[in-house]
């Protein structure tokens, strides 16, 4: 069964309110991909030392600390990260762009940065999707 996957979990960061869960390898912030990752943190007036971010690898693992860090809004990267966090198989272009819930807690599913080096178009909607989690958490952007 795919949903009880069981790769490496990987995270770091302050058990805080706003979690990112992601569709990649530990490394969060090398590389273009964690560049592209560190400015959309940026526009959103956090910083990496700001979130807690994970790897969605061990589903498991994922929703235990899920569990222990009760945050108030989970935004995940990636399609991997947003089926398994939401355990649907819906694609992830019909996931986006809207709040879902995951027990009680508010989920933003939206692109991962290495779709948006692909794809650079996709950025404005990751963008409109950041605003909505920017609002619901009470952030006010940097424009």
């Amino acid at each position: 069964n795919q949903l009880q996957t069981r790769d490496p979990f990987f995270f770091q960061g302050p058990e805080t309110a706003i979690v990112f869960i992601l569709d990649s390898e530990a490394n969060f912030f090398n590389g273009n991909k964690g560049e592209l990752l560190k400015k959309i943190l940026l526009a959103m007036n956090l910083s990496s030392d700001s979130v807690f971010i994970c790897t969605a690898g061990d589903f498991i693992k994922v929703h235990e600390k899920i569990k222990t860090i009760c945050p108030k809004v989970i935004i995940t990267l990636g399609t991997k990260a947003s089926q398994l966090l939401l355990k649907v198989k819906t694609p992830l272009v019909q996931l986006r762009g809207k709040f879902h819930e995951y027990n009680g807690i508010k989920v933003m599913p939206t692109f991962h940065p290495a779709l948006l080096l692909e794809q650079p178009d996709c950025k404005r909607q990751v963008w409109e999707d950041m605003k909505q989690v920017m609002k619901y958490a009470g952030l006010t952007d940097g424009s």
